[in-house]
């Protein structure tokens, strides 16, 4: 990767009580914003830490959005062409 090379990189589920770990904790947190702002367009929590996801040259990396239609103005589609899957012949 662009920060060297990945090592202990954990291959099965690792599956914890949230109460145990911070960082499952802050996990969750960030999954139900994201939740929140595709499944029920609220945004409020989300916008909180939208600007702290991976960017590459205007890219958003680590967050993933397949929109119902074009022209979707989130933060994951407003710098990328959205185009829908290829078919395969």
């Amino acid at each position: 990767t662009r920060w060297g090379n990945l090592r202990n990189i954990i291959d099965a589920p690792f599956f914890v009580d949230s109460r145990r770990s911070r960082c499952v904790q802050v996990a969750d947190h960030v999954a139900y914003a994201v939740y929140r702002r595709y499944e029920h367009r609220d945004a409020y929590y989300f916008d909180i830490f939208a600007d702290r996801f991976d960017r590459d040259s205007g890219r958003v990396h680590g967050l993933a959005h397949i929109p119902y239609s074009r022209g979707c103005p989130c933060l994951c589609c407003e710098n990328r062409s959205v185009m829908p899957p290829a078919t395969h012949q």
